[in-house]
């Protein structure tokens, strides 16, 4: 027979209601929040006994990255409302519930919990960053101050790694922690909901409903990763979450703006490139050279940036808009080919960059999958207008778009949200304020040859008497 966790239990002039989540002395409701009623619970399973600082975190934080310092916040609480020294410390190590404790049952006994749950990493292990320092400290007072934060970028620009650095640097913040949830591959809103529960420790099939009452009293930052396709679903979780946990805060990564009024948005931009000629030691200071160069020696420790080389090493990180997915790929060629046979084969097509880490989702293992991603989030008219874009001069202005009023001010709808979504350039300061990445230019021409050639089988099929619908 499986043995029950007390109900109850009694120590001193304190009794502690599991069932209730009660605490009380003498009779007497005593306030205390619900980790330190949690902390309690398990010094009073375990009275006299050592609870190490790795089993209370397992324990009251399943799942979540807290700080050790949290623990000591609630032990603070609890010394105050049942006395100081009824909470021994041992230096290190843990802690142990110094008063005689007894349990028992007669409130109806409940099934007992793990003796140890492993405590999972909730937030990735960010890859090193380059240049994002004040990308860092802006995005860290973003969260600190707003409740919704979404960063908006390309596919490739880096959001993933800089939100989960921006995550570690808030969960001091946060007294229950951070949790992590990829949206990445949800196709419906039933699949961010059971991706959230999955992240917190909850069945996947747990209501929605039950979900946001998880979340309600819980000061946690809630990592919403890759919420491209599903930005809707998103957009209307994030608009209940905020309703009714007024303690949580959001962090979504995302090419599509949720639109929401509480959204602050955080436009993350490639890294920062040298000009040509610039001298080799001011170059290393631009956030593309530096994690071109330091990712090339990763994979060749006999490789360095010098006097006879800096010039193909400037012109690679032009060449690829300083998009760190592309550096990432290009960095992998360069021990095989060499700087210049890389540089020189861009031209070709964006076929070189490819052979991503193993590790990474399939959009991040080639720099096409990556933009083939963006391409499809758009809607038919703006795949559209994209591809046409790549026969227009490298700088264009509104008027180049269409002929006639009407016409125009729809491309221009269109075009607003190609910048949107950072696929196009958009520089105010320019007499002809829109442009393409030179990676994008690539990718929007091999559409633009691949829906001509498309076009011209259909008329060829169509004088032939084939239909295509």
């Amino acid at each position: 027979m499986t043995p029950m966790t007390p109900a109850r239990f009694r120590f001193a002039a304190f009794e502690l209601q599991l069932g209730q989540r009660l605490l009380l002395r003498e009779g007497r409701l005593l306030p205390v929040t619900s980790r330190a009623f949690d902390v309690l619970a398990v010094l009073a399973a375990r009275a006299g006994e050592l609870v190490s600082k790795e089993e209370l975190l397992a324990a009251v934080w399943p799942g979540l990255v807290v700080e050790e310092n949290n623990i000591q916040v609630q032990i603070s609480q609890l010394r105050k409302l049942i006395g100081a020294a009824s909470i021994a410390t041992v230096s290190g190590r843990g802690y142990r519930l110094t008063l005689p404790c007894t349990g028992d049952n007669d409130a109806g006994a409940v099934p007992p919990a793990p003796a140890s749950v492993p405590r999972q990493p909730a937030l990735p292990l960010p890859p090193a960053l380059y240049g994002r320092d004040e990308d860092l400290s802006d995005l860290d007072e973003m969260v600190r101050s707003r409740r919704l934060v979404s960063v908006l970028g390309t596919s490739g620009v880096g959001k993933t790694a800089l939100a989960a650095a921006a995550a570690r640097r808030a969960l001091p913040r946060f007294t229950d922690g951070a949790a992590w949830v990829d949206v990445g591959t949800a196709l419906a809103p039933a699949d961010v909901v059971a991706a959230i529960a999955a992240a917190l420790h909850l069945a996947t099939d747990t209501p929605a409903a039950d979900v946001v009452a998880h979340l309600a009293a819980r000061r946690l930052l809630l990592v919403l990763d890759n919420a491209d396709r599903v930005s809707a679903a998103t957009a209307a979780l994030a608009a209940t979450l905020l309703a009714h946990a007024p303690r949580l805060h959001l962090l979504v990564t995302t090419q599509v703006r949720l639109n929401l009024l509480e959204e602050s948005v955080y436009r993350l931009a490639a890294l920062a490139v040298p000009t040509a000629g610039t001298p080799l030691a001011a170059a290393r200071t631009f956030g593309a050279l530096a994690m071109l160069e330091a990712r090339v020696v990763a994979l060749d420790h006999l490789f360095a940036l010098d006097e006879d080389n800096i010039a193909a090493a400037i012109g690679l990180c032009r060449k690829l808009d300083g998009l760190p997915l592309a550096l990432e790929l290009a960095a992998a060629r360069v021990p095989g080919l060499g700087l210049r046979t890389v540089l020189a084969h861009l031209n070709d097509g964006l076929g070189l960059l490819s052979g991503g880490s193993a590790g990474a989702a399939p959009r991040h293992r080639s720099l096409q999958a990556a933009l083939e991603w963006s391409y499809a989030l758009l809607a038919p008219e703006e795949q559209a207008l994209y591809r046409e874009l790549a026969a227009l001069p490298p700088w264009f202005g509104p008027d180049q778009l269409g002929v006639g009023p009407n016409r125009a001010l729809r491309r221009l709808d269109k075009l607003a949200a190609l910048v949107d979504r950072s696929l196009v350039v958009f520089d105010g300061g320019r007499a002809e304020p829109y442009a393409l990445t030179e990676t994008g230019r690539l990718f929007a021409s091999a559409k633009r040859r691949q829906a001509g050639s498309t076009d011209r089988r259909k008329k060829a099929g169509a004088s032939a008497g084939f239909r295509y619908d």
